[in-house]
């Protein structure tokens, strides 16, 4: 027979109690681990068209680490627009998020990604 203290645990969280039916992930309940999937930044590997410091047409890549709600908001995009004018490229500017967009996904394996830059939101 199962003791009440048996049945239950403690999120690690938020420290609010659950039975051992209730889902957890990782000793973190449902609630706690939505939101960290929120707020969890992941990597996007962004190609912008563009014009380099000497007025010819180029490409640039970027690796920008940013959450879900933040690339919903295109900060993403802004983002890797700012790293290039930081670093000599010219508009117009033509972004292509690697993850998300048909363009960026094929032209992604064109790229050497290790050698990108990474920059936060």
């Amino acid at each position: 027979m199962t003791t009440h203290n048996e049945d239950i645990w403690t999120c690690t969280q938020c420290h609010s109690e659950f039975g051992r039916h209730d889902m957890y992930f990782d000793g973190v309940c449902e609630k706690c681990n939505t939101e960290n999937i929120k707020t969890e930044k992941k990597i996007h590997r962004m190609v912008l068209a563009c014009t380099n410091a000497s007025g010819e047409p180029d490409f640039a890549f970027v690796k920008v680490q940013c959450t879900d709600e933040q690339c919903d908001e295109c900060d993403d995009s802004s983002r890797a627009i700012e790293w290039a004018e930081e670093n000599d490229y010219e508009a117009p500017f033509v972004v292509f998020n690697c993850e998300e967009d048909s363009a960026g996904r094929s032209i992604v394996d064109c790229f050497t990604w290790e050698t990108a830059s990474l920059v936060s939101v």
